[in-house]
């Protein structure tokens, strides 16, 4: 799990993002703040977890916050419904970009996870060569020690023939000769103790340097271990960060499609309150026509009215 988190440019151009490549994405961001990696590495999934739980946390409290926001009282029922299905449509589109940024460092996580996947594939192939190597430099030293084997064991038969040989003709030609056979004899116990020597001597640096091969062979298959572990971990990873981002894909997909249906509600109720105020500024402008008009036969009759007062006033006289 060391080195999960590689350092990356804060800066990215757009087609980066737009392209195949997970890994030129930049790190997911907080209220427009990167968001920082984990000082363990170690708990790197967790953290990323937790973080991402953190995130949620904020962006729901924002999201709720705008979607439960007061709306200001209005006798206006067309403006109240439409400020309303404003209010909602807004709420929507915020918790979409609240789900795509979670979506961006849930796919920055999983590129990363397949960045360490592949080095640790690296070291592990790096790793088998050596093992390798080390058979064959042991498969080499036992070869070696046969070959000083059997080449000290030649050798001592060959000397103690020919010293043999040469004492019995010693002997058989006078007796006198018996302190030249016992210095042979000397010299030829001599002579096997320090082939002796000389081969216990190979022997324990052939077996010192079998040990530390031994212990080598032991220490890289244990650190093969250890990386198969770090692999099946990191396999696991991904598949989690996959499901989850396949959920947020889902549930993406269907706020996307709550958020059109209810834009297209939002403008047939717009088209329909549009429509009765365009009835009531009709019914108002004929109401006002037929005020004018009653307005207009009151003169009328006012001035009949007072033509014929006048009338009678006159005939009266």
């Amino acid at each position: 799990m060391m080195g999960f988190f590689k350092s990356h440019n804060s800066k990215k151009s757009i087609q980066s993002i737009n392209s195949d490549d997970l890994t030129n994405l930049d790190p997911p961001q907080l209220n427009h703040l990167p968001i920082l990696k984990p000082r363990n590495s170690h708990d790197s999934f967790i953290s990323q977890v937790n973080q991402m739980n953190l995130i949620t946390e904020t962006n729901g409290e924002t999201f709720q916050s705008n979607t439960k926001r007061p709306q200001q009282p209005s006798d206006d029922f067309t403006v109240n419904n439409i400020t309303l299905v404003s209010n909602g449509l807004k709420g929507e589109q915020e918790r979409n970009l609240i789900l795509e940024q979670q979506v961006k460092m849930l796919s920055h996580q999983a590129a990363m996870a397949l960045d360490k996947l592949s080095e640790s594939n690296k070291e592990n192939e790096i790793l088998q060569k050596e093992l390798k190597e080390l058979k064959t430099k042991q498969n080499k030293f036992s070869i070696i020690r046969r070959k000083s084997s059997t080449l000290s064991n030649s050798t001592n038969s060959t000397m103690g023939n020919s010293v043999f040989s040469h004492s019995a003709k010693t002997f058989g030609g006078s007796r006198s000769k018996n302190s030249s056979i016992s210095s042979i004899q000397t010299n030829i116990d001599q002579l096997k103790h320090s082939n002796d020597e000389f081969l216990d001597q190979i022997n324990h640096n052939h077996e010192k340097e079998l040990n530390i091969l031994q212990l080598e062979i032991i220490n890289l298959k244990n650190e093969l271990i250890n990386k198969d572990s770090d692999i099946e971990e990191l396999k696991q990873e991904q598949l989690n960060l996959q499901e989850i981002i396949q959920s947020l894909k889902k549930e993406n997909k269907s706020i996307l499609s709550k958020l059109k249906f209810q834009k297209q509600k939002s403008c047939v109720e717009l088209e329909y309150y549009q429509n009765q105020l365009t009835i009531l500024n009709n019914h108002i402008s004929s109401k006002k026509s037929r005020t004018l008009e009653l307005s207009h036969k009151l003169q009328l009759y006012n001035q009949t009215k007072l033509g014929i007062d006048n009338t009678k006033m006159i005939l009266s006289l």
